[in-house]
């Protein structure tokens, strides 16, 4: 196996437990509101949350995709975390940076090592 291929192939299991990591996360996060919301009686639909759901899901679609298609699915992980980036930036308080850092970055970085996976392993010969 050459270089390249090495190369390719370290850039998508790194992106692949990296969006393993980070989509559990997020799904235990999204869970277990769900629950502590419904245990209280107060399940009440805001459009943030409805918003910050589908944000999330759709990264998560996207990582899953991506283990087949790394092209595709990364451009889907990409363009929902950087949507997901806006999102925390504009309802975060105090430190929207770090809302920013810790909701979307991490799925923009697994979305581009899956693009980066793949156009590595399209450039060996």
């Amino acid at each position: 196996m050459d270089e390249k291929t090495k190369q390719s192939n370290t850039l998508m299991w790194f992106a692949r437990i990296g969006g393993v990591i980070v989509s559990i996360f997020w799904l235990t996060s999204l869970f277990a509101s769900a629950i502590g919301e419904s245990i209280e009686s107060q399940l009440s639909l805001t459009l943030e949350g409805i918003l910050l759901s589908v944000l999330i899901v759709a990264s998560t679609i996207g990582v899953g995709i991506a283990w087949k298609h790394p092209l595709t699915g990364g451009k889907i992980t990409v363009i929902s975390s950087l949507f997901l980036c806006i999102f925390a930036y504009f309802s975060a308080g105090h430190n929207k940076i770090f809302a920013v850092a810790v909701s979307g970055l991490p799925y923009f970085l697994v979305g581009v090592l899956f693009i980066q996976s793949y156009l590595a392993k399209e450039e060996t010969p």
